[in-house]
Parts: structure tokens; C-alpha cells; sequence
């Protein structure tokens, strides 16, 4: 049995987030159990999420009405008319208003409509009702100074719409009670003509609807309940294609589905999340537990969804926000107090980073809008503050049947912050002294002298000193026996004014190491 302490590599983590099935015995090791607030890197290390941060609406600047009282407050889209302006598009208190995103300024408003999404065609904003709306859509025009909206009746109902070979095209939704599983289409170059012979159904009679569109490459890839469609014509839609793609996925309500780099398609069915590349579905979400933990405070329609940012996917399923990074093509989850399931991007040129904009999820903090970018150092600990922390698998470095003595470890780390190190042994207690049974032991209730369950060391330290780069802190300092154990690093995000590219970013760990004496034991 050797008695010198051999130093023993963790990480870096380069694999990312693996918690879909036990409590992370059998993942790899470049995998961890939970990373939360984190996320891997084009490097491997990991670092932390941007902040998000609420956006402040002027609803009466210029002679405009606040809504009274703010009701159902939700981002359906965005609208860039060529003047440069930038505008949220919100439906609120059963109006669609115009929010300018620069100053947060209500500039229009519509009439009495409810609507769940809306589309740009020709310098001009098409709103779509949404099934059962009392009233009419129509379309914004920014061609002046001063925003108008003008009414179309004939515009139909539906809660999908997309703009293809100069036609809007419009799916009646997953709330239609009439003709669900028809698209109709304006005509060409002409969204205020709605031919009532312009339409087509899809499978009609399955049971199920259409629930959704989206364009990727050349096609309209049409979403019913639990099939998936492709769509394309090169003259005439009279004389169009409309073959299947799959006749078991598809998505359960809007926002459920997105497009990545115009080709690929990401759809989230049933519990899990599939990317769509040339006509063939491939789930991508094996390696995270998507279950049905209920928020109570979760709106209804903001439970469950799929939405893109940049170089992420967000998937929103009931209480747990999953992200994945398409680049590396690793999950990791967020948690928030600002929680959000819909996100609309509008590009901002003076700040050189496109801006994320999203409706509050959760009637906690009721009708908000929230914003972020693709930043990890501005607003982190200021215009939000979180907690980070990974978890690893729970390992036994390869040796099984034997126990292990550490003598300490360390982080190889770059924060601004203090962060705990905490060391949990399952299935274990710590061994209690004399002098603790003398105070603490009961004669009517001795307990169970076999009652293990889980020890934990934790220590707390902190790197800020010197400058902000990756240092090696010792961050485990207490020598101990273990034959399991897991390690969890935790901390709070801080504001970091050294020119770095995040607040914190984690490459691995060392450990050292010793074997001891063989299981004893029958069981251990």
C-alpha cells in the first residue's frame, strides 16, 4: 500500500451537463452532474451566464395611454422599419403597442385585437389575430415620422405565420375549433387579399392541428401535434409539394419550434428536444432530465417552450430552464428570479451586440419585460446578481473496493468573488467525539448506530487578490477517508473591472490522493 499522495486531475469539464438518469455514477469524466449558471466554453473551461436585466417602459410619453390595467403582457416579435428604428412588439391589456427599444417609449398602439404573433413584409408590420379575437388585424406603417395602424378584416386568424415567395402564409394554431388543419395564404405581394380559395389543409381529419411554421432553406416546414410537414412550390402554391417528413414528431403548442443558420431546425415533443437536418429528426436531449416539475407561478402559456439566442437554445420545461450551446453542442440550466420562456432578438447596432428581449414567465413578477445580451461581465452582480455552482460525478477515481485518503486539492479558477468548495461522501458520518455524546446523547432515544447518509466538508476561500486570470487556489485543506464522494463548487457572480471576457471561469481541479484500506465491509 503506498503511502505518498499522488496528485489526480478533475476536468476540465469540456462535456458539459449529464443528469438524465441515476445521480451521476455512470457519466464521463469530462462530464458533470449539474452545472448551474454556467456554461462550457469554446475553450473547455466554464464560465458564467450574462446577466439579465428589467427594461423600463415609458407608456405616456407623447400624448399615449397606459394600459388600465396591465393585463397579459407578452412579446410576440420585433419591427425594424427602414428609418432604423427598432421596436418590441407587445400584446397587452387585448392591444398590440409598438415599444421603441432604444428609449422604451410606447410610439403606437392598435384597437381592441389579441394577437400571438405578427410578421414584416414591405416596410410594414402585419398583425395576425389570434383564433377566437374579437377583433381585426392589420398592419403598422413607419413610412413617417408618426406610426399609423390600419385595419384588414380580411386578414385571417391564426396563431403561425410566415413569409414566403411574397405571400404570408398563416397557420390556424393549436386554439382553432374550425378548419385546424388548414394554412392560408395572402396573395402574391399583396398581404391585404385574402382569396377565400387560397388555402390548403394538411392531412385533414388525423387529429390533430396545425400548430406551427417555420422557413428553413427553401420550404415551409409545417408542425402539427405529433407529425412534421415540408411545403415548397416554384411557381404557383396551386401546384405545390407537400410531403411528410415525420408522422410521430411534432411540436405542442407556438413557440416550439426554431430555425438555426436558416437550415437546421430545433423542435421540442413530448419530453425531449430534436434537431431537424435534412429532413431526418435527432434527439439532442439524452443527456438531460426533462421532467414535469410544476411551478405554480409559471403562466399557462409559458410552461413548456423552445426559443433561440444567438448561439443558444433555451428550452423552457415547466420549472427548469435548460440551455444548449450550439457551438459546442453541450447543456447546461439557468436559474433566474426573472424567469421567461419566448425570446425575441433585435440587433443594436451602437452597442455592437444584439439584444435578447422576453415577457416575464411567471406571475411572481407580472408583467415585466427583461433583457440580455451575449455578455458575461457587464450588469453581472450589478444589474443582476446569481450564484453559480458545478457538480461533479460521484466518482471513486477507479478504485471501487478501496477506500481513498485525500489529503487536499485544489481549483484552477478566475473569479473576483469568494466560492465554497464542498467535498460530499453518500452514504457515510462523520465519527462523533466524546465530547459531543456526552452533550448530545439521549438514553430514550440512542438512534441507529448504522445510520449513514452523507458527510460534507466545505471550505470557503477567496482568489480576488492579484489580477484577474486563472490561479490555482487551495481550496480543500482537510485530510479524510472516502470510497465514493462528489464535489461541489459554488459562488456568487461579482462584477470584475479587468478587461476580462467573463466573471468566472473554471478550467479543473487536482486532487491528491492516497489509496487506503479495502471494503471491509459486506456492503459499502
Amino acid at each position: 500500500m503506498t503511502t505518498k499522495f499522488t496528485p489526480v486531475k478533475m476536468g476540465p469539464f469540456i462535456g458539459g451537463m449529464r443528469n438524465s438518469s441515476g445521480l451521476g455514477e455512470n457519466i464521463a469524466d469530462n462530464e458533470v452532474y449539474d452545472l448551474t449558471n454556467l456554461e462550457v466554453d469554446l475553450d473547455g473551461s466554464l464560465v458564467n451566464r450574462p446577466a439579465i436585466g428589467d427594461l423600463t417602459i415609458n407608456w405616456t410619453t407623447g400624448g399615449s395611454v397606459a394600459p388600465s390595467p396591465i393585463t397579459n403582457l407578452r412579446v410576440i416579435g420585433r419591427y425594424i422599419p427602414n428609418d432604423g428604428r427598432t421596436f418590441i412588439v407587445l400584446s397587452v391589456s387585448n392591444t398590440i403597442r409598438l415599444i421603441n427599444a432604444s428609449s422604451g417609449i410606447a410610439e403606437a398602439i392598435t384597437g381592441s385585437v389579441q394577437a400571438v404573433c405578427c410578421i414584416q413584409y414591405n416596410n410594414k408590420l402585419w398583425i395576425i389575430p389570434k383564433p377566437g379575437a374579437s377583433g381585426s388585424g392589420g398592419y403598422f406603417d413607419a413610412t413617417n415620422p408618426t406610426i399609423t395602424f390600419t385595419t384588414v378584416a380580411a386578414i385571417p386568424q391564426g396563431e403561425a405565420a410566415v413569409l414566403y415567395k411574397d405571400r404570408i402564409f398563416v397557420g390556424c394554431g393549436i386554439t382553432a375549433t374550425s378548419n385546424t388543419a388548414r394554412v392560408r395564404f395572402c396573395a402574391v405581394g399583396d398581404p391585404t387579399t385574402w382569396n377565400g380559395s387560397d388555402n390548403f389543409d394538411v392531412n385533414p381529419g388525423d387529429g390533430e392541428k396545425v400548430v406551427d411554421l417555420v422557413i428553413a432553406g427553401n420550404d415551409i416546414i409545417i408542425f402539427k401535434e405529433h407529425s412534421t410537414y415540408r411545403f415548397t412550390y416554384s411557381k404557383l402554391p396551386s401546384a405545390a409539394d407537400l410531403t411528410i417528413i415525420d408522422s410521430k414528431i411534432g411540436v405542442p403548442a407556438i413557440n416550439c419550434a426554431v430555425v438555426y443558420n436558416s437550415n437546421t431546425v430545433y423542435t421540442l415533443h413530448d419530453n425531449a428536444v430534436y434537431e431537424l437536418v435534412n429532413s431526418i429528426y435527432k434527439r439532442i436531449s439524452s443527456p438531460v432530465a426533462l421532467t414535469q416539475v410544476l411551478d405554480a407561478t409559471l403562466n399557462s402559456y409559458d410552461t413548456f417552450g423552445l426559443t433561440l439566442f444567438r448561439d443558444r437554445l433555451f428550452v423552457r420545461y415547466y420549472t427548469n430552464m435548460l440551455v444548449y450551446a450550439l457551438r459546442v453542442q453541450r447543456w447546461s440550466r439557468w436559474t433566474m428570479a426573472r424567469k421567461f420562456s419566448k425570446i425575441v432578438v433585435i440587433p443594436t447596432a451602437n452597442i455592437g451586440l444584439d439584444t435578447a428581449y422576453m415577457h416575464s414567465a411567471t406571475s411572481a413578477d407580472p408583467n415585466k419585460i427583461y433583457f440580455f445580451r451575449d455578455d458575461r461581465v457587464t450588469g453581472v452582480g450589478s444589474t443582476e446578481s446569481f450564484n453559480w455552482s458545478v457538480q461533479t460525478k460521484i466518482t471513486n477515481f477507479d478504485i471501487p473496493q478501496g477506500f481513498k485518503v485525500i489529503s487536499h486539492g485544489h481549483v484552477q479558477i478566475a473569479t473576483s468573488g469568494n466560492f465554497t468548495t464542498t467535498i460530499r461522501i453518500p452514504n457515510s458520518q462523520q465519527n462523533p467525539t466524546w465530547d459531543y455524546e456526552a452533550a448530545h446523547f439521549i438514553w430514550s432515544d440512542p438512534g441507529n448506530w448504522d445510520d449513514f447518509d452523507l458527510t460534507a466538508y466545505s471550505s470557503t476561500v477567496s482568489p480576488a487578490a492579484g489580477e484577474y486570470n486563472v490561479k490555482d487556489v487551495k481550496s480543500i485543506k482537510q485530510k479524510f477517508r472516502f470510497r465514493t464522494m462528489y464535489i461541489l463548487l459554488s459562488g456568487a457572480a461579482v462584477a470584475n473591472t479587468n478587461g476580462a471576457d467573463s466573471s468566472v471561469k473554471i478550467i479543473g481541479m487536482v486532487v491528491f490522493l492516497r489509496e487506503a484500506q479495502l471494503v471491509a465491509k459486506e456492503t459499502n
